[in-house]
């Protein structure tokens, strides 16, 4: 049995930091992924702000991906 996911990876940036290594850390998170046999449907990172202790993300973001998780079916 296949299992689709979906990856996402906060990227919180700081002084010096630039978005080529968010793109990497989700690079690393896909592989990680892949290793452990999951499909990838889809990646991406996003800019983690100030973090909400139940979600991680705010309303509108987990609306979004619950959206996004539902249509594809992962």
């Amino acid at each position: 049995m296949t299992v689709r996911a979906f990856v996402l990876h906060p990227a919180r940036f700081r002084a010096g930091d630039e978005r080529d290594a968010a793109e990497d850390r989700l690079e690393e998170a896909v592989g990680l992924a892949l290793a452990i046999n999951l499909e990838i449907a889809g990646a991406e990172w996003f800019p983690l702000g100030k973090s909400r202790p139940s979600t991680l993300l705010g309303s509108g973001s987990v609306e979004r991906y619950a959206d996004l998780i539902e249509a594809e079916e992962i």
